[in-house]
């Protein structure tokens, strides 16, 4: 696949969970949903530390799911209803369900990111927190991609789905997250809106 293509396929996938962060994020703005915003942890603690923290709450679990969703269906009929979408999408929906997509993007988008949380709970570093240092930037490194690495795992999960058919897609949406967050810090740098470039 060429670079052109390689990135209109990549991108093309990726909005399903671009939609959801999107959604996630208003809901975040406007603190919507209180009764959802509940830690995921339980409260649980491992050596006097929270287990994920306050950030990671069933309200992300529900909003990032239910917009990845959504947006799989939309997906799903464009799939079958316009050509140009039916090239360049990688999901074969003749025989997969789009709620299977929806669930392991949605899901696997938060699940990604405990691990993380949990290790940077045990490092000291608070809920969005930043730590300096080479441990800081191994994790702010790891930030960007946590969220692709849970969503590609649950995708191995989803009948007739082969993850294995679209490593190039794979590798290039993690090359894709780096870069847009580069570009995306940079901006918010240069216009006061970030205290670092990084």
């Amino acid at each position: 696949m060429d670079l052109y293509n390689l990135f209109i396929t990549t991108f093309y996938f990726g909005t399903p969970v671009i939609f959801a962060a999107l959604i996630h994020g208003i809901i975040l703005k406007y603190d919507l949903l209180l009764w959802l915003k509940k830690p995921m942890d339980l409260g649980i603690k491992v050596r006097g530390k929270p287990l994920f923290g306050a950030n990671k709450t069933w309200r992300g679990l529900v909003i990032s799911t239910f917009g990845t969703i959504i947006f799989a269906y939309v997906h799903f009929l464009l799939y079958f209803r316009f050509p140009f979408f039916k090239k360049i999408c990688i999901v074969p929906y003749e025989s997969v369900s789009p709620l299977f997509i929806g669930l392991a993007l949605g899901i696997g988008m938060i699940l990604g990111e405990l691990p993380n949380s949990f290790l940077k709970r045990q490092f000291g570093i608070g809920a969005g927190k930043q730590k300096p240092g080479v441990v800081g930037y191994l994790f702010r490194l790891y930030d960007q991609i946590d969220l692709l690495t849970g969503a590609w795992v649950l995708m191995f999960f989803v009948p007739y789905f082969e993850v294995s058919k679209h490593l190039d897609v794979v590798f290039f949406s993690i090359f894709m997250t780096l870069v847009l967050h580069l570009i995306i810090a940079q901006i918010g740098y240069a216009l006061g809106m970030r205290k670092s470039r990084f």
